[in-house]
């Protein structure tokens, strides 16, 4: 019969997504192979993103299903109402990290602009119209009134 290994309580002090995610898992009696096995990724990926290795706008998309996965809401445990808006870039990623989008592809469709127009306002190489400047504040306050 083989011995399940035992959880060591481990004091981790940063306030970091991905050491809040750690504790949460390590709350919750998982493994990172069998939290791994959950979301469908690798265990070396979930261990980079509890370590803050993953970079952002893509971590996001992985702190939605990691949250997911435990029965945990992503933008309320992590504080995502927290993040700027105090510029265009700002705001899509906000927008992006809510609905937990693996690709800005997928936050065009949701916004409805063709993917290069957001990949022009990110590099900042166009700006939005007032249009489509109060289409994504309009979708930013409802996606934030959901979660208030």
């Amino acid at each position: 019969m083989v011995k399940e290994k035992e959880f060591l309580p481990i004091i981790c002090t940063k306030n970091t997504y991905g050491s809040k995610l750690r504790r949460l898992r390590l709350k919750k009696g998982l493994t990172l192979k069998k939290l791994s096995f959950l979301m469908n990724i690798s265990s070396a990926t979930l261990k980079n993103l509890e370590k803050d290795r993953i970079p952002s706008p893509n971590c996001y998309y992985y702190y939605y299903i990691y949250c997911n996965k435990l029965n945990v809401n992503h933008i309320d445990y992590l504080q995502l109402l927290t993040l700027s808006e105090t510029s265009i870039q700002d705001k899509l990623l906000k927008i992006r990290a809510f609905c937990g989008h693996k690709t800005w592809k997928e936050t065009s469709y949701y916004i409805n602009v063709h993917s290069d127009t957001i990949h022009n306002w990110i590099n900042n190489e166009s700006k939005p119209t007032l249009i489509n400047v109060k289409r994504i504040d309009l979708l930013l306050s409802k996606l934030k009134g959901a979660y208030n």
